[in-house]
């Protein structure tokens, strides 16, 4: 898999199936409150996150939901 850049150390892999042929699927997932190799890893502002396509390298437009809160362990994305 391509990656995004040097400068970006961590990556995580979230594969989604479009099983339905669509063009254009929204996507929301929520990172666990348990999944501390996120949290340890990422800024509180969330600004170190990026969402790409399958390529590594696209980035995708994304949207926090209402309620992210680094400090209380949630996060819910639109993409």
């Amino acid at each position: 898999m391509s990656w995004l850049g040097e400068n970006w150390l961590q990556r995580l892999p979230l594969s989604v199936l479009n099983a339905g042929g669509a063009n254009a699927a929204d996507l929301s997932f929520t990172i666990p409150s348990d999944f501390d190799y996120f949290w340890d890893n990422s800024l509180s502002t969330f600004n170190d996150l990026r969402i790409t396509a399958a390529d590594g390298i696209t980035l995708l437009d994304f949207q926090a939901l209402a309620g992210a809160n680094h400090a209380n362990k949630t996060l819910s994305l639109v993409v």
